[in-house]
């Protein structure tokens, strides 16, 4: 049986069907944009939700056939079992001028093999339905024309990444939250759905079992890099301890307290952290795994281990997730060239934490003094500061023998001083003597 989700899609799909089965969708006024122009269509529809029962399809696929088969409906006056391929392609033709992006043109395809498959199958060999068959009609591809791609707005720099981090310094379970996606590659609905109960610490990592609400099945997050965050979360999670199923990532608002974390309420956060920065692109919760994905990719790491970490069926999916370019690779071309050296790359495609050299603490990478014993966390400063330590106790040093000389010379002046007088009343000495006795005496 098909579950609900963090985006409450089973309310939504339930809101749908009694939409159908009122026949809302046939009104104009009710219906909005997309009118079901034929009442026989509104039939199709109801076979439908019984192809989902059957298949036990997820809420939040069910809905996106239904937004799919209603923009074909709303194109046509047509009974659909009547299209031809050319309807199709007059439909598709059009829809292209709606459709901006490639990947929704090619979801709008695919939506619709898949429904005909169902409601109007091929028949194979001996006059059976065959629903592995697509229709004929439906025979089309998607074709995208390079000359019409654009850069990807939601690419993150290394700089941005670690200033997101610094400013939710005081928010360590969102800077779990976002790490877990760009390190672990993990969606926001697998994160929003964990349990305390899935989390096993070690001494330097950790593993949390993704169990359930995971859309490439049942999977195991590998806690290195962003280890440093779940040891900070976990010691200041208010509900550390209680029993039951208690959420990793929880609400802290006075309206909302406690309750478990939506990648909703998380893209506000981000929203306005983006805005504190002064960061002017479109990025979501989904930024951090394409842009964690690219950083794998591009700094070299094999396609079949992206894949593993990110619990992909095959590498396929790594093309939607790619944020990479050509300049991403130019400087790995040049190292590999001799034309840079290794040292002067121009910046760290992977995040990961910082040790500190003198407790050896692990530390993020956003933190500039250690946790621990709150030195500075870069080598180049510790040992900037170092240097200006030893310059200060030799300039120190140099005043103390400077102080020292001129106190000789004083003292060397007062000893001739003293000579001087001595030498020219012999008496005086025998004289301080005895007072110097008699003041003893009394």
């Amino acid at each position: 049986m098909a579950q609900d989700d963090i985006y409450n899609s089973k309310r939504q799909y339930d809101t749908v069907v009694e939409k159908i089965n009122s026949g809302v969708y046939l009104e104009p006024y009710k219906s909005g944009k997309y009118v079901i122009r034929n009442k026989v269509n509104v039939e199709y529809f109801k076979k439908l939700i019984t192809e989902f029962e059957y298949k036990d399809t997820s809420y939040i696929r069910r809905i996106q056939f239904f937004k799919a088969l209603r923009k074909t409906c709303a194109l046509t006056d047509k009974d659909l079992s009547s299209l031809t391929r050319e309807d199709i392609k007059e439909m598709v033709a059009k829809l292209n001028k709606v459709h901006k992006t490639i990947n929704s043109r090619r979801d709008f395809v695919n939506y619709n093999k898949a429904i005909w498959k169902s409601l109007f199958p091929e028949k194979d060999a001996k006059d059976r339905p065959d629903d592995t068959i697509v229709p004929y009609a439906w025979r089309i591809k998607v074709n995208a024309d390079p000359s019409l791609q654009t850069d990807k707005k939601d690419k993150l720099t290394d700089t941005e990444y670690t200033r997101i981090q610094r400013v939710l310094s005081k928010d360590p379970r969102m800077q779990l939250y976002f790490s877990l996606m760009f390190e672990c590659l993990a969606r926001p609905q697998e994160l929003c759905y964990l349990n305390l109960e899935n989390i096993q610490m070690f001494d330097n990592y950790a593993r949390i079992r993704v169990g359930e609400h995971g859309k490439e099945g049942t999977k195991t997050l590998q806690v290195v890099d962003s280890y440093f965050y779940l040891a900070e979360w976990l010691n200041h999670h208010p509900l550390q301890g209680k029993k039951g199923k208690i959420p990793l990532f929880i609400t802290q608002g006075n309206n909302s307290k406690f309750e478990r974390l939506s990648p909703k309420h998380a893209n506000k956060i981000l929203h306005r952290t983006l805005t504190t920065l002064g960061i002017d692109k479109p990025i979501t919760n989904y930024s951090f795994k394409r842009n964690g994905v690219t950083s794998r990719f591009v700094s070299g790491e094999p396609a079949q281990n992206i894949q593993k970490i990110a619990g992909w069926t095959s590498t396929n999916q790594l093309k939607t997730y790619d944020l990479s370019d050509q300049e991403a690779f130019l400087e790995e071309e040049l190292i590999r060239k001799g034309v840079m050296k290794e040292q002067d790359r121009g910046k760290k495609r992977v995040i990961s934490y910082r040790q500190c050299a003198f407790c050896n603490t692990i530390n993020p990478k956003s933190r500039e003094l250690c946790g621990s014993c709150k030195r500075p966390l870069d080598r180049d400063t510790v040992l900037n500061a170092e240097r200006e330590k030893e310059s200060m106790l030799r300039n120190q040093l140099k005043e103390q023998e400077k102080q020292m000389a001129e106190m000789a010379v004083k003292f060397n002046q007062i000893n001739e001083f003293m000579n001087a007088v001595t030498k020219g009343n012999p008496k005086l000495l025998k004289e301080i003597a005895a007072q110097k006795e008699n003041s003893k005496s009394t």
